[in-house]
């Protein structure tokens, strides 16, 4: 039987891309204002429809809405007429596929585990599987940054599945070596310290394959730097080391961050950033608002979008211990991991602790694909309210 819906999952989403709609027409004007106007009136009718589905008809369509967003990448790489190749042309606009994939391998992972114990290593395996394939067809595009969030979603949803806290540190202790492998004098007793841990936990199964993944990882990181592009190459650096090329690969960086602190406690005023108007800030409609939105309204602008995400974060916790029904309960921690980790690395990058990726703010940002996706899931936790209490 169907129950009320939490209202602040349609309010804050709503009142977020109201935010974003005076901040885009600050940034781009009337022809970006417009356009993102069209797809919020599409996004917001598909949110309504999708809101009166029930999760047990989400759970029928999650295995072949999975299958159609991998075709769709597929044909991205295939027909896009220029790189990188993430927008499939249908003619009268664009769509970028990874967006709404990110969706669709949300349902079909709470698919497959909703049915499932944990029982070893083949559940653990399949659920990475079915987010790996986008994730390696994303890459190819190439598009780094939202080939991450398809690695990030199987660690909360597993979680949430019941898998320890220990198994996931130990599947993640690869990717961490990545990262810390570009300095031995890092890696080398973060190696050390993870040895120790697992002689005391007396794991010692779990301490020959854990070392050998990171080996290996720490081994083969500098191949994968030279696979990256360029551009990918330049973005990591210019995080690490801005103020080596200010005028260069650091430019973004140092631009964000002057606009971002400039604003100060109230701001400069809406429309009369100054970092936006003389062109400084790249990409000030889609990639860097939240700049803008700290230059122009300051700390209270930007305190006040933190604090509907957080709300909105809490309810999506909230909704997911709720839900009675496990591909529901599964379906709304993972989609509460797809926006965290929006909301985290959009603001990382604007304030440089994180470098540029491309991922735009939710409801915020500019783009018509992540905007319809992001309502898409919004829609899904609405269903998820409105029959939570259903086995």
């Amino acid at each position: 039987m169907a129950k009320k819906v939490d209202p602040w999952l349609f309010i804050i989403p709503i009142v977020l891309t109201a935010i974003g709609f005076l901040f885009i027409y600050s940034t781009g004007g009337e022809r970006f204002f417009l356009r993102q106007l069209t797809w919020f009136l599409i996004s917001i009718i598909t949110c309504i429809i999708v809101s009166k589905i029930s999760p047990r008809f989400l759970l029928g369509i999650a295995t072949p809405f999975y299958l159609i967003s991998i075709g769709l990448l597929i044909l991205t790489i295939i027909f896009a007429r220029s790189s990188p190749r993430r927008w499939l042309d249908l003619g009268i606009f664009s769509f970028q596929p990874s967006e709404i994939a990110k969706v669709a391998t949300i349902l079909m992972m709470a698919r497959y585990l909703s049915t499932r114990k944990i029982k070893g290593v083949i559940e653990v395996s399949t659920a990475f599987a079915i987010a790996i394939v986008p994730a390696l067809l994303i890459f190819v595009e190439p598009n780094l940054g939202s080939s991450v969030i398809f690695l990030v979603l199987p660690f909360a949803i597993l979680y949430w599945f019941g898998l320890p806290l220990l198994t996931l540190l130990l599947i993640l202790s690869p990717l961490i070596s990545i990262i810390f492998s570009f300095s031995i004098f890092i890696w080398a007793p973060y190696i050390i310290l993870l040895a120790i841990f697992l002689i005391w936990r007396r794991e010692m199964i779990s301490l020959i394959s854990t070392l050998l993944a990171n080996s290996i990882v720490g081994l083969l990181t500098p191949l994968l730097w030279h696979g990256l592009k360029e551009y990918q190459r330049q973005r990591i650096i210019g995080f690490l080391a801005p103020w080596i090329d200010p005028k260069g690969i650091g430019w973004q960086t140092i631009q964000s961050r002057i606009a971002y602190g400039s604003g100060m406690f109230a701001g400069k005023g809406l429309f009369a950033g100054t970092q936006k108007k003389l062109a400084f800030l790249p990409a000030p409609h889609t990639d860097f608002i939240v700049s803008v939105i700290g230059e122009e309204i300051g700390f209270l602008g930007i305190l006040l979008v933190t604090t509907l995400f957080i709300i909105f974060s809490l309810r999506m916790l909230s909704l997911a211990s709720e839900a009675k029904n496990r591909f529901a309960s599964l379906t709304a921690i993972g989609i509460f991991a797809l926006f965290t980790y929006h909301w985290f690395v959009n603001i990382g990058v604007a304030i440089g602790i994180l470098p540029v990726t491309g991922i735009p703010l939710p409801f915020i940002s500019y783009g018509g694909s992540s905007l319809f996706s992001f309502f898409v899931a919004t829609g899904i936790l609405i269903s998820i309210s409105r029959y939570r209490f259903e086995h």
